[in-house]
């Protein structure tokens, strides 16, 4: 949560502290006065929205140019009375592009983190811009989205001081919902969902235009109004606000007949939301550490599930590593949480079947995937430490420098797979067939290898444990491939 010194109250001579008219990029105006509430914001952007809509119809305007500097705001003296327009320098920009010639280096202005009380620009550009890639209206918007978050919390969705990792985490990584990163005042889930869609990774996933936008900011305007004061609680607070609660409960028991308060919608969202933050479910990180969106995969990075979602548990069901209602099979689920890099630590998927599967790279160890099918699945560098994979067929599969230390493979087929360079170093693989298998450079030092079926396989360079070699019916020409170590 960010601790902000100041957030856009009126004061109460009826000012916010701003100078009436004054005039300034929406950068200056956050440095100094603070996050704006969801609700002004939303009408300024409503209005915005329209100067969008007309500046990205135009196919000659530049796309990426918008961010906290290029926008400026004029306040009136009253936070419900603020205006968000494009600067100058913006339309400079636009003009200079139009007219073929190339605007001015403080046309649009490069800033730095905490510089001055500026930020850098990598922190509102679009994934694709980021990769260089094509641009088009769909950038714009979730550079918007970057700018109405930072108006909400007080900070854009990312920060780093080196622009190439900025760069990265704009590409891979999730923010919190503003919600989330700001609870000073509440801020309604719909406006999260609204800010989240604005910055979806997949420009097809966001909104499509200015007017989409626009409909969706005044469908959120809709929203009821609620007192922000009954939100606005510190940690010290809450504990008060619970000990009320258990009195309020003795005076029901006695009869003191105010039920109607307790049974408020107010007080029930209240214990709702506090409840859910106080949830430790999730494997990686409470609700609100930095690898908790990571792990949750639903519709508009919301925090809640908009469905049934699919989870990856650990064994036993209570800990759960992942869960998406945006992947319908196991296979997609693991290959997604893979590609967010999660520890899939003691992961179940015993008796799946993950035929196929990409599972490059993935973090499994102690995994539980006893009689599960991984035929031509790829576990190319895979850690699979201390797995239980009794009866597991890998047949065809890929596990180049997969890491097998000590799994119990006993029973296990690898027939035709390849697993050149792989580790399985203490491994249990009695009884595990081998046929046609390239075990090429792999290590098997103190592997129990009894019943172990080496037929055809390629041993040239694989090291073997003196001790337990005599388990395995190697070949005359495999024992010349091989090395031997005392173990």
């Amino acid at each position: 949560m960010l601790d902000q010194s100041t957030i856009h109250e009126a004061n109460s001579d009826g000012s916010n502290g701003a100078k009436p008219s004054q005039t300034c990029t929406l950068a200056e105006y956050i440095t100094n006065n603070g996050a704006i509430h969801w609700r002004n914001l939303l009408r300024a952007f409503f209005d915005l929205s329209f100067a969008l809509e007309t500046r990205l119809s135009d196919p000659a305007s530049p796309h990426g140019a918008i961010n906290m500097s290029t926008l400026q705001l004029r306040d009136s003296g009253t936070e419900s009375d603020i205006v968000i327009n494009p600067s100058p320098q913006l339309q400079a920009s636009d003009a200079a592009t139009t007219s073929g010639t190339t605007a001015s280096a403080g046309a649009v202005p490069k800033t730095g983190v905490q510089e001055n009380g500026l930020f850098f620009n990598e922190c509102y550009m679009s994934p694709e811009e980021c990769l260089t890639q094509k641009l088009d209206n769909r950038s714009d918007i979730y550079s918007v989205g970057c700018i109405m978050y930072h108006c909400l919390t007080g900070a854009p969705p990312f920060m780093h001081s080196n622009r190439e990792h900025l760069k990265e985490m704009q590409v891979i990584e999730y923010p919190l919902a503003p919600g989330r990163r700001f609870q000073r005042i509440r801020i309604p889930d719909e406006v999260d969902q609204l800010v989240l869609k604005c910055l979806e990774k997949d420009p097809a996933r966001r909104f499509q235009n200015a007017k989409e936008f626009r409909a969706e900011i005044g469908k959120t305007l809709q929203l009821e109004d609620r007192s922000d004061e009954f939100y606005r609680i510190t940690d010290k607070d809450r504990k008060i606000f619970f000990t009320v609660c258990a009195v309020v409960a003795v005076l029901i028991l006695a009869g003191a007949g105010i039920y109607s308060l307790v049974s408020s919608e107010d007080f029930n969202n209240v214990v709702r939301r506090t409840s859910e933050r106080q949830r430790k479910r999730y494997f990686l990180s409470v609700e609100a550490g930095p690898l908790f969106l990571k792990q949750l995969d639903f519709k508009y990075h919301s925090p809640r599930p908009d469905r049934e979602p699919l989870e990856l548990t650990q064994k036993g069901g209570e800990i759960v590593l992942f869960a998406t209602t945006l992947k319908n099979s196991i296979k997609d689920a693991i290959k997604e949480a893979i590609h967010r890099k999660l520890l899939l630590a003691a992961i179940d998927l015993e008796k799946q079947d993950l035929s196929g599967a990409e599972l490059q790279g993935g973090a499994m160890p102690s995994a539980f995937l006893s009689g599960a099918r991984l035929d031509g699945a790829n576990l190319s560098a895979a850690q699979l430490k201390q797995s239980t994979c009794i009866g597991t067929s890998f047949k065809n599969a890929k596990l180049k420098g997969c890491t097998l230390l000590q799994a119990n493979l006993s029973k296990a087929i690898f027939d035709d797979a390849n697993l050149d360079s792989a580790v399985l170093i203490n491994a249990d693989l009695s009884g595990a067939s081998f046929k046609n298998a390239d075990l090429e450079n792999a290590l098997l030092l103190g592997a129990k290898l009894e019943g172990a079926d080496f037929s055809n396989a390629n041993l040239a360079g694989a090291t073997f444990g003196k001790k337990n070699l005599k388990e395995a019916a190697l070949s005359e020409q495999q024992l010349k491939q091989i090395h031997t170590i005392a173990d």
